[in-house]
């Protein structure tokens, strides 16, 4: 993955790849850089995502993970390096200039790209060893020409009492159609 290009997607303010194994930062860009703290967090958080992925259905392939604040938006992907290593792909993007839906497709394929050279190291940090082992086992994926609907067991444990929700009026956010209507008026 060349995280590098994660940058320039707009709105990006920063981008971050942790190894899974041993929850260090192999690269990270932008501002502010992410600490130990950090790394611990993104992939405790990818790793809890992609259990529930996996309770709910065990052969369906997880996307992301989207963290919101009032100012950001984090989004979070599990990928594979070019060493074979498992990774966490972390993206921060500012809520008032980026478009979501637009940053979480660029990176994607950005984090779907293959043969992308091996991120570099941060200043000061040791090469990693050339012969890792054995490469851990890989992410859950899809299974093609298969129904997506979602298990039986997945619909069943839905309480009828949320359904109460469906009749609720939709309610806007003012701050969301303003950006909206925004980005339109700019295009």
């Amino acid at each position: 993955m060349q995280v590098e290009k994660a940058l320039t997607i707009a709105g990006a303010v920063a981008a971050a790849l942790v190894a899974v194994a041993d929850r260090k930062v192999v690269w990270a860009g932008g501002a502010p850089a992410p600490g130990r703290l950090d790394a611990d967090a993104a992939v405790g958080v990818a790793r809890g995502a992609l259990a529930l992925v996996e309770l709910t259905d065990p052969d369906d392939e997880f996307g992301d993970v989207l963290i919101t604040s009032a100012a950001y938006f984090h989004v979070l992907r599990l990928v594979r390096g070019p060493d074979g290593a498992d990774l966490v792909a972390c993206l921060v993007l500012r809520r008032t200039t980026a478009s979501l839906a637009l940053a979480r497709h660029e990176f994607k394929m950005i984090a779907n790209e293959r043969g992308a050279p091996a991120a570099p190291a941060p200043a000061g940090e040791a090469e990693p060893d050339p012969d890792p082992g054995p490469a851990p086992a890989h992410l859950p994926r899809r299974r093609s020409g298969r129904n997506n609907a979602p298990p039986a067991a997945a619909t069943a444990a839905v309480p009828n009492d949320w359904f109460f929700l469906l009749s609720q009026p939709f309610t806007t956010e003012d701050a969301v159609l303003d950006r909206i209507l925004g980005t339109l008026r700019h295009l």
